[in-house]
């Protein structure tokens, strides 16, 4: 990441991941997560595509989830990548939890 570029990433997230971004000239943008009736979480694509700017380049997947427990589905996956590709962007896996 170079500097003044974004870093989409769902929130909340452990704290390392945004000032990591910090760190390295970057700037962090929260995407938050949607929580159901249900208390369930979801991170609908269109959330993270309409925060893409022509300054982001990454966008940061953590499942499952800390602290939410949201887990991204492989059609999520699959459409994220889809959707990554076309814009040129890159998606960073956080699977500390794998």
């Amino acid at each position: 990441v170079d500097p003044g570029e974004e870093v989409l990433i769902p929130s909340p997230a452990w704290p390392n991941l945004g000032e990591a971004v910090r760190i390295a000239g970057g700037m962090p943008v929260p995407v938050p997560y949607r929580q159901g009736a249900d208390g369930r979480f979801s991170l609908p694509l269109a959330d993270l595509m309409a925060a893409v700017t022509p300054r982001t380049r990454v966008i940061v997947v953590n499942s499952p989830s800390n602290p939410t427990g949201w887990v991204m589905s492989l059609g999520e996956m699959q459409a994220l990548l889809d959707a990554a590709r076309e814009r040129g962007l890159w998606i960073l896996s956080d699977e500390v939890y794998n």
